[in-house]
């Protein structure tokens, strides 16, 4: 794919007693927009919203973007990939450096926090995967994700469609 211009990412995590979802909506300069819902297991708010900052900017690099502009509503994930907060709690540290060592990987990056009414897409692809059951990889239309972002480098995981037509769908 050829990367013309600067790439919009909408992210957005949902978590509540079914589990957590991650709603990714990234926005090409022209053309059709990539929507992903990712079922995940049961993490809190503010891991959800760094899994979906990384599912989105992992996304962005296997399609070889160079430019990414970010948009979250989240005030804690938005200020501290900014640096205006600090990490203090050593979970939320790991995440920003996972995501710190994603940006680098882009020509040029930013990240700039919405209000939730600007991002309902990615805020209701979220919702959906959160409450989501997946009984099946056939009738499965989500990417089920049991590890954190932060232990992919350890393990392999996820539902990966072995038929040539369900792998398109989901690419």
């Amino acid at each position: 794919m050829e990367d013309k211009g600067t790439w919009t990412l909408f992210t957005d995590g949902s978590s509540n007693v079914k589990g957590a979802g991650l709603g990714i909506v990234l926005i090409p300069p022209s053309g059709e927009s990539i929507r992903q819902a990712i079922k995940y297991y049961l993490i809190t708010i503010n891991e959800a919203e760094y899994e979906a900052v990384i599912a989105g900017l992992e996304l962005a690099r296997e399609l070889s973007i160079e430019q990414i502009m970010i948009k979250n509503d989240s005030q804690l994930v938005v200020n501290q990939m900014q640096g205006t907060y600090t990490a203090r709690v050593a979970r939320m540290q790991q995440y920003l450096e996972k995501v710190r060592e994603l940006v680098r990987q882009f020509q040029s990056w930013k990240i700039v926090q919405i209000p939730r009414e600007e991002n309902t897409e990615a805020d209701t692809l979220a919702n959906l995967a959160s409450v989501a059951e997946v009984t099946s990889e056939e009738n499965a239309i989500l990417i089920h994700i049991f590890l954190s972002a932060l232990d992919l480098d350890k393990y392999e995981c996820g539902i990966v469609p072995e038929g040539k037509k369900e792998s398109q769908v989901l690419r």
